[in-house]
């Protein structure tokens, strides 16, 4: 196959490309099993997309999964005779890339949308980034909460999402001091960060601050 024809062979070739990716990384080790099975979450998110996407720009990020999984794909085996399955997803990889991007020209992001209890980031006056939850969602306004009890509407589009698993952040530590990590993993109101020193501990969302 040398292009996409039609939105009906794009939906066919992702959904062949996904259940590849994950059949490959169930039959593999190691780091590769790694790669494919980002590789494989970043394809079901596009799938996804295709299904359930309402905003243009969200194919946009689709666009960038996609581009990215290829890149992985490959990386450091630069000159090597890729097996026919790795040649095959990496090429409809490619396609399903190429056919994204030629949907039509770069769009400006919609407002974003966020439930209740949702934590978001706010940009405050004094430049700093400040994490809250959504206490109220009312349309494409917000009543955002803070760790100090102040509570303030925002429009959706001064709000971005909380942090995500893979993000650095700082925690504040029992001394008061800023202890800077990589977010491992949240449940329930808590962050569970690994710090620089090499631990891992819990924090409440009140005692963290996005860098």
């Amino acid at each position: 196959m040398s292009s996409i024809a039609s939105r009906e062979q794009f939906e066919q070739l992702l959904a062949q490309a996904e259940q590849l990716a994950a059949g490959m990384a169930r039959a593999s080790a190691g780091a590769q099993q790694q790669v494919l099975l980002v590789l494989a979450q970043h394809l079901t998110y596009a799938r996804a997309t295709v299904a359930h996407g309402r905003c243009p720009s969200d194919e946009e990020k689709a666009a960038l999964q996609l581009g990215r999984a290829a890149t992985w794909l490959t990386s450091g085996r630069e000159g090597e005779e890729l097996d026919p399955a790795t040649a095959w997803l990496h090429a409809a990889l490619s396609l399903l890339e190429d056919y994204y991007r030629g949907l039509r020209p770069p769009v400006p992001p919609c407002a974003p949308s966020f439930a209740l209890g949702a934590h978001v980031v706010v940009p405050w006056s004094s430049g700093a980034r400040v994490l809250g939850f959504v206490r109220h969602p009312q349309e494409q306004s917000y009543l955002v909460a803070f760790a100090n009890g102040h509570q303030q509407w925002f429009d959706a589009r001064q709000l971005t999402p909380g942090p995500e698993p893979g993000e650095r952040l700082a925690a504040a530590g029992p001394a008061g001091q800023w202890l800077t990590g990589t977010l491992v993993a949240i449940a329930q109101g808590q962050y569970l960060v690994a710090l620089e020193d090499g631990r891992r501990e819990w924090f409440d969302w009140t005692v963290i601050r996005p860098v």
